[in-house]
This record gives structure tokens, C-alpha cells and sequence, in this order.
């Protein structure tokens, strides 16, 4: 179902999406964050302020008490970049501090410390004090920052031609 939405966006094809949506709710299907994902993802791209706050306003259930709340981590890395081509970062600032103080999961954590690179444009004593931070709400249960925190953060430093935050 996800794909067909996915199928759908990128043919530019709105009424569907809506329609295909609409289907799946009349069927008692729940609104789950890989639809809301979807659907952030045809608005964003698009540049459709209004319907990419919308969509990721929505309240989505957890599909149990450990679940997430937030959106998808794919789904708040592509609002970062909408809010950063269409000059929302006022808007998404006090969203991305409570998911912050929400003690997300370690994906979403990445996607927290690219908005403090890329969207803040903090440098790297603060992306290392956020790390710290990380790592003081992760404790022992896991290392939140690993090849995958470090590619994502050297590839941020690269496309915006900070060689200081790459090297660091």
C-alpha cells in the first residue's frame, strides 16, 4: 500500500493519493507513520507549505506504548530539507526540540543532529555536545552514534562546503 502511495506521488498524481487513502480508511485501515510519510513526502516535494505542515501535524497512533509518536525518520529528514528551501525553520524549530526531549530512537537522533548542522548551522563543539546529549538519554542501551551518524554528517559537511565539520 505504502509503495502505490510511494507510485502515485512520484507520478505527480494528488487525486489518487487522496482516493487511495480515502479507500483504505473506509476499510478501517489506521493512518500509520509510513502513510504520513508518503504523503509528506508528495507536499514537500512539491513545495506545498501549507499541506506539508498538515500532513506532518497529523496524529498519528503508535502502534504500541514503545512505539515512536513521531514521524518516520525519513519523513523528518525530508520536512528538514522543505523547511530549509522554503524558509520554515521557525516553524520546525520548537517541533524538533521536543522530539529531542522525547528520547527518540537513534535513526531520529541523526536526523536531530543534521538539523542542528544543516538547519541551525551549528558547528561541530555543538554537534559534539549534542552527542552528548545522545548519549547521557541512551545510556547503556545502545551507542546512538555509529557509521551511519558519521557518513550522515560528513556527506551534510561536503554538499555544503564545510570542510571543518567534515574533518571534525
Amino acid at each position: 500500500y505504502i509503495l502505490t502511495l510511494r507510485g502515485f506521488g512520484a507520478e505527480g498524481k494528488e487525486a489518487e493519493m487522496e482516493l487511495s487513502l480515502q479507500n483504505a480508511l473506509d476499510k478501517r485501515l489506521p493512518l500509520t507513520r509510513g502513510i504520513q510519510q508518503e504523503f509528506i513526502r508528495y507536499y514537500a516535494e512539491s513545495n506545498n507549505v501549507e499541506k506539508t505542515k498538515e500532513w506532518f501535524e497529523k496524529d498519528i497512533e503508535a502502534r504500541n506504548e514503545k512505539a515512536e509518536n513521531n514521524p518516520l525518520p525519513e519523513a523528518l529528514e525530508i520536512t528538514l530539507r522543505f523547511a530549509m528551501r522554503n524558509n520554515q525553520l521557525d516553524w520546525l524549530e520548537p517541533i524538533f526540540k521536543g522530539i529531542i526531549q522525547s528520547n527518540p530512537y537513534k535513526k531520529t537522533w541523526d536526523v536531530m543532529l543534521l538539523w542542528a548542522a544543516e538547519g541551525l548551522g551549528k558547528g561541530p563543539e555543538d554537534v559534539d555536545r549534542m552527542i552528548d546529549v545522545m548519549n547521557k538519554h541512551q545510556g547503556e542501551i545502545m551507542s546512538p552514534v555509529d557509521m551511519d551518524t558519521f557518513n550522515l554528517l560528513i556527506k551534510s559537511a561536503v554538499n555544503n562546503q564545510n570542510p571543518y565539520l567534515a574533518e571534525r
